[in-house]
């Protein structure tokens, strides 16, 4: 196995990885995109394009140099990788809305809708809002409706008042940044849909997408009518990729086992989808032996596969997911077609090269890196581990088959645990102790009879004969959620780890890569010191021992002895609730301490005041609560002896953080005095008056 996965140190490095320059210069691109995307500043322009034409000059002035084409080539996709998500930036720069309107007039036409049990979510574009000038107007807004509105579809005009507030801000610093993939898919303003004015349906209803829109809603409405809340939320998104129907109960659950990945379309539905129909075609033109002796039947299979798999990803909306795996299965298809290797690491860069070209800034995104990652992990060493491990097992027999596909199963899932376990505690915090055992009771019924069953189901719509099918898939559904239920029961089946510092994840994922593409044995070391590295940041990684969020309503303390403490406003659950993660607390096992209301708190020798009243000897007041006034004095001149955050100065920082160190003593830092110089960051640190 050894010899399989590395080459020997007498070898030249660069003459070795000379035969992966493809794989290095993906690696680079993608690495120039997140080096631009995590700068604390914006670049000049003109500098970053003059250097990406020089280091293109230097490319091919080296290109036939053996010795320095590799560096060459790599500077220059790394630059390449900088430059062309600034452009990316520049070209989606919208308006941004950057103050709450609790009652705005929006005019706008309907770009998308997704609909859940009790609401609709609807994209607006060509918007335009009473009393905002046009050059501050945002391109698109997505609002929330509730069902008494009608049913949107795409190109309805309307006309509502409307609750609009900026996308959000970070609960926390270091936290998830909405605010930046919103900017991307120019999204300018969030809000909830309050009174419908007008409402002026598209006058045309015909056209491919508008077939495909109806062929969608007649898909969920037949699923939601047959199956109960619980099997219809999940039939739905394995047919078309919508998880808003998903109960949070089934959803909780399918998190304890580890297959929250089946709820997304995904590499799953489409490998899936790809594989059914690849062999039917291929199996059904067996019976026709003519057509065998003059055609290729592999190849006729494949192109008929890559034509379903493109409809499939035309009814699933062209979610990013789906795009990325429709890519992946769609080269896999072209490498059978023209005889070449289906499975290499170079089918996954060219993938992830064509996305970064599209849309540079999902180098970034959670989807992005998770299945990337899980992909290379799989197609590097999936093949040299099972030849390793099976080499015991019995050759042939029903008793070998059976244990090679478990053993096929138990492989799959460790690779992705162990290559998106960073990933999934650095963004969610969460371990599911139980996820191989969850994916391999799980994977047949998914794979080889619910899928099938949902692909009849959603062929004979059109004859009204998909009930019988639905329900046979919802039995299925209600036998996974059993044991979902059981792997929950199970002692340590659900935690929370601590964050990390970000930059031990990016250590973690530099290495991994360099270890899966590199051929040298001085590299291959190189990327497993990386990965050791990237352990140190979970010791070194500082935490806060008091947080007050942006509205003043809700705080915490870090108690060295019972843990951290939230005050009575616990219902601010969007932010206390990410609080809880970071320190590796499940939100849902939380013991609320009711009696915390202090008007001040004292951490490791120092006291932070929360009222006027009790700032006198105070290192740090933050004035949150409604203080208690002394007699004859008011509440104006109570003195303060530390720094005083007022609530105007906690709506403009948003969520303040105090660290306390042997060194530099106390200190406050805040979301705003954190978040970089960015276009997708500018205007939000402001105060948040209403209009």
């Amino acid at each position: 196995m050894k010899n399989t996965l590395i080459s020997d140190d007498k070898a030249d490095n660069s003459s070795v990885e000379k035969t992966q320059l493809f794989l290095w210069y993906v690696l680079c691109f993608c690495w120039g995109c997140v080096l631009y995307l995590t700068l604390s500043f914006e670049p000049n322009f003109n500098i970053i394009g003059v250097v990406c034409i020089i280091s293109a000059i230097i490319w091919g002035v080296f290109y036939r140099s053996k010795r320095m084409l590799l560096w060459s080539g790599c500077f220059f996709f790394f630059v390449f990788g900088c430059f062309w998500s600034q452009i990316r930036t520049k070209w989606v720069e919208a308006p941004v809305l950057t103050k709450t309107m609790s009652s705005a007039l929006v005019h706008g036409t309907v770009e998308s809708n997704i609909s859940a049990f009790e609401r609709q979510k609807i994209v607006l574009k060509d918007v335009r809002i009473e009393g905002l000038a046009s050059e501050k107007t945002p391109r698109r807004i997505q609002l929330t409706a509730s069902f008494k509105t009608p049913q949107f579809q795409k190109g309805d005009q309307i006309t509502a008042r409307a609750f609009l507030f900026p996308p959000s801000m970070p609960v926390m610093i270091g936290g998830y940044q909405p605010a930046r993939m919103a900017f991307f898919e120019q999204k300018g303003a969030y809000g909830s849909l309050r009174e419908l004015t007008t409402y002026t349906p598209s006058v045309s209803d015909r056209g491919f997408w508008r077939f495909i829109d109806r062929w969608r809603q007649a898909i969920l409405e037949r699923t939601t009518a047959t199956l109960p809340p619980n099997e219809a939320g999940v039939a739905v998104s394995l047919i078309i990729g919508d998880q808003n129907l998903v109960l949070p109960s089934v959803y909780r659950l399918y998190q304890i086992a580890g297959i929250t990945h089946v709820l997304s379309v995904s590499g799953f539905h489409m490998s899936l989808i790809a594989l059914l129909i690849f062999f039917v075609i291929r199996g059904g033109l067996g019976f026709f032996p003519t057509l065998v002796e003059l055609w290729n039947t592999k190849k006729i299979a494949a192109v008929i596969t890559l034509i379903v798999s493109f409809l499939y990803l035309v009814l699933s909306d062209f979610q990013t997911p789906a795009v990325r795996s429709f890519l992946m299965i769609a080269l896999v298809l072209i490498a059978v077609a023209f005889d070449r290797r289906v499975f290499s690491l170079r089918t996954v860069a060219l993938a992830a090269f064509i996305i970064l070209l599209i849309q540079p800034e999902l180098v970034l995104s959670i989807s992005f890196q998770l299945s990337f990652m899980a992909v290379v992990a799989l197609v590097r060493f999936y093949a040299p581990m099972m030849r390793f491990l099976s080499q015991k097992l019995p050759p042939k027999g029903l008793i070998a088959f059976i244990m090679k596909a478990s053993l096929g199963v138990i492989v799959v899932s460790a690779l992705a645990t162990f290559v998106t376990f960073p990933f999934v505690i650095y963004y969610f915090n969460q371990v599911s102790l139980y996820g191989i055992l969850g994916n391999l009771l799980t994977g047949f019924l998914f794979s080889f009879v619910i899928m099938p069953i949902l692909v009849l189901a959603v062929l004979l719509m059109p004859f009204g004969l998909e009930s019988v099918f639905l329900k046979g898939a919802g039995f299925f559904l209600s036998q996974i959620e059993t044991v979902c239920s059981v792997l929950a029961e199970l002692p340590g089946a659900y935690g929370m780890l601590p964050s990390f510092d970000g930059f031990g994840l990016f250590l973690f994922s530099m290495g991994f890569l360099v270890i899966s593409v590199c051929r040298s044995r001085g590299l291959w070391k190189t990327g497993w010191a990386l990965i050791c590295l990237s352990a140190l940041s979970i010791i070194t990684v500082s935490t806060p021992v008091f947080m007050v969020s942006g509205n003043g309503r809700a705080f915490a303390l870090k108690d060295p002895e019972k843990g951290l403490l939230l005050n009575e406003s616990y219902r601010q659950r969007r932010i206390t609730d990410q609080w809880l993660k970071r320190f590796g607390i499940v939100p849902e096992n939380y013991v609320l301490e009711k009696r915390f209301n202090p008007d001040f708190v004292r951490v490791k020798g120092y006291k932070i005041a929360l009222t006027r009243s009790a700032c006198s000897d105070a290192d740090l007041t933050f004035l949150i609560k409604t203080p208690q006034k002394r007699k004859g004095q008011a509440e104006e001149d109570l003195p303060c002896r530390g720094a005083v955050y007022t609530k105007e100065d906690l709506e403009r920082g948003q969520t303040h953080e105090v660290f306390i160190s042997s060194t530099g003593g106390i200190q406050v830092k805040s979301v705003c005095d954190t978040l970089p110089d960015r276009p997708w960051w500018r205007g939000y640190c402001q105060s948040q008056k209403r209009y």
